[in-house]
């Protein structure tokens, strides 16, 4: 059986956000991550991170350096040797970004962790 994914709820402030999601691999090792983009074609995703299936287990990412005040597509993947599963697509809306004296150095595009549910 595929595996299943749930995509939940994000939080934008200034040009970041966090997305996240929910995967049940059904006992199979799974590749979790993200896509995310300007439209409903997405065109990024977040490097995966493959974990063992203890059921139904949250996970969320970072997304940094987006464009300020500007809406973003995304949803959830859950990949195994069983198949693919998506969330459903969902959006979120950018800021205007903290104006900094300083520049600071660019961050990566996006890291996952992942919440063991009980």
């Amino acid at each position: 059986m595929a595996p299943t994914a749930t995509t939940g709820p994000a939080f934008a402030g200034g040009v970041a956000a966090g997305v996240n999601g929910i995967y049940d691999g059904h006992g199979l090792p799974t590749t979790i991550s993200f896509d995310y983009g300007l439209d409903t074609s997405y065109g990024s995703n977040i490097p995966g991170i493959l974990f063992g299936s203890r059921g139904s287990t949250s996970f969320s990412a970072s997304l940094r350096n987006l464009l300020p005040n500007t809406t973003y597509y995304y949803r959830a993947r859950a990949e195994s040797a069983a198949g693919t599963g998506f969330g459903a697509g969902m959006t979120f809306t950018t800021g205007t970004p903290p104006r900094a004296a300083v520049q600071s150095l660019p961050s990566p595009p996006g890291t996952l962790s992942p919440r063991f549910l009980q």
